[in-house]
């Protein structure tokens, strides 16, 4: 073959062979995906697939992409990531502690005014820095540096731009009570989450008895209508808490294993009065005089005169986007989205940020108008988003001076988060990072995949519907990933 002849044989393979192949797969793995749905566990499901390549920028797989589904968790990809865009990597919530009044002979005559931030990591679990000790310890070494010793007026709240109308809409009866669905405030305290202990019954249907709280208030056992009765040894945390934002009493109902030890964590129904009364034990052991009104929290309007004693920051917004992502944390999620409507100048209620979402992605391509967004975290089951939406989110964060931190804030398959049992013995093993979410009839999951041949994916896998286990749904998942070059 003469040099020419080879010359047009190349570019005839290179224009017309390749591009067919490449087509042929594309075809077989919707094949693929489209016989799995006619399994009896699929049939009757809602589906909808969206992977796109990075590398090549070229669409590989599209299954009812625009359709509109239940994203639940799959949500907090949306809040994190407008978060990440606005308020950028290293904003961080600056909670303020002033003295109105005047200070004579290490007296405040005067109150103590906290000026909350809505930020849902104070007193949080999840960094070692935001610990209850840690902050208390804190306020008063500020006290005393200020040489105040007494406070003749107790603390008050400075009022504050959130709506106090927390819970968001199309929150489910069934999930309100429990920690996961604990909503978001102006001032947060320990995730906003309560721990009960039981003592279960010798055998299974006796009653198991709550034996405690923490942390604990005056009122707080007598405030639970406790039905919760003893299940099977090893049947696991079954208890199931009724109980609004604001409402002092409650149901718990469900089952508690025989043999248990662990605690149930339920939600506060008002982080500032458990504040409030944390922060009045703190003072009387460290022989600081003030009388707090814990049971009707003292708010005020901003006054003429204060003075700064100190500002509590929070880890920055990286790191709480990061546990966000990787532990699915609601209460996070939720706060980030408040900050969005209160920073953004939105003025609808519940601190609602859809608009200011669907604005800022507006301006850059991706159109979410008809997306129903009604939180930051995707409990709500009336949630709706496309899987193409998804990815085009995606897609738009991958080319971003700040994708490297995304991708790293979500979990990471076979290591981290809620991926540690997705991918294990896989190819997919360390090269997945996404966001699960599940909740009842919903099995999604969206995020990036680095193939092993050096191919980036961005991706979003949306179930509604099935009749087949989360486990199972994220298996299917798994597979399909695998078939990708």
């Amino acid at each position: 073959m003469n040099r020419s002849r080879f010359i047009k044989y190349t570019l005839f393979v290179l224009i017309f062979c390749l591009p067919q192949g490449a087509l042929h797969a594309q075809q077989q793995l919707a094949s693929w995906w489209a016989a799995q749905m006619q399994a009896p566990d699929y049939r009757q499901a809602w589906d909808g697939v969206y992977i796109y390549e990075l590398t090549q920028d070229k669409e590989i797989l599209n299954v009812h992409a625009e359709r509109l589904l239940a994203p639940a968790s799959v949500m907090k990809l949306l809040t994190t990531a407008t978060a990440l865009q606005l308020l950028g990597p290293n904003f961080r919530y600056e909670t303020g502690i002033y003295a109105v009044g005047t200070v004579s002979g290490r007296c405040l005559d005067g109150y103590l005014m906290i000026a909350p931030s809505g930020d849902p990591s104070l007193g949080s679990r999840y960094f070692a820095d935001t610990l209850p000790a840690a902050f208390l310890e804190a306020l008063g070494a500020a006290l005393r540096h200020h040489a105040i010793d007494s406070i003749s007026r107790g603390v008050c709240l400075l009022k504050t731009p959130y709506d106090p109308n927390v819970t968001p809409d199309g929150w489910t009866w069934e999930d309100l009570g429990n920690y996961y669905a604990a909503p978001a405030y102006e001032l947060n305290w320990r995730d906003n989450t309560l721990y009960a202990y039981f003592t279960p019954g010798s055998a299974p249907g006796q009653p198991a008895v709550l034996r405690k709280i923490e942390p604990s208030l005056p009122f707080t056992v007598d405030s639970w209508v406790n039905q919760v009765t003893t299940g099977e040894a090893g049947s696991g945390d079954r208890v199931y808490a009724d109980r609004a934002a604001y409402q002092t009493h409650g149901f718990l109902r469900g089952t508690y294993p025989m043999g248990g030890t662990f605690s149930v964590k339920l939600m506060m129904h008002d982080p500032t009065v458990y504040f409030l009364q944390e922060v009045q034990t703190f003072f009387e052991k460290s022989k600081i005089k003030c009388r707090l009104s814990v049971a009707a929290p003292c708010r005020v309007e901003q006054p003429a005169n204060v003075r700064l004693l100190w500002t509590y920051r929070s880890p920055a917004l990286l790191d709480i986007i990061t546990e966000t992502n990787q532990k699915s944390i609601n209460l996070f999620a939720e706060g980030l989205y408040k900050t969005l409507a209160i920073r953004m100048g939105s003025t609808r209620a519940h601190n609602d940020a859809a608009e200011v979402i669907k604005a800022f992605w507006r301006g850059q391509g991706v159109a979410l108008d008809n997306a129903r967004i009604l939180d930051g975290s995707g409990l709500s089951p009336a949630n709706a988003l496309s899987p193409k939406s998804i990815v085009e989110v995606l897609r738009f964060m991958a080319h971003t001076p700040y994708a490297e931190d995304f991708r790293r804030s979500l979990a990471q398959a076979a290591h981290s988060g809620t991926l540690r049992r997705f991918g294990v013995g896989t190819p997919l093993a360390g090269r997945v990072w996404a966001k699960t979410g599940s909740m009842r009839d919903v099995a999604c999951l969206a995020g990036y995949y680095h193939s092993v041949s050096g191919r980036r994916y961005a991706f979003a896998l949306m179930m509604n519907k099935a009749e087949a286990s989360y486990t199972k749904v994220l298996s299917l998942y798994e597979q399909l990933l695998q078939q990708l070059p």
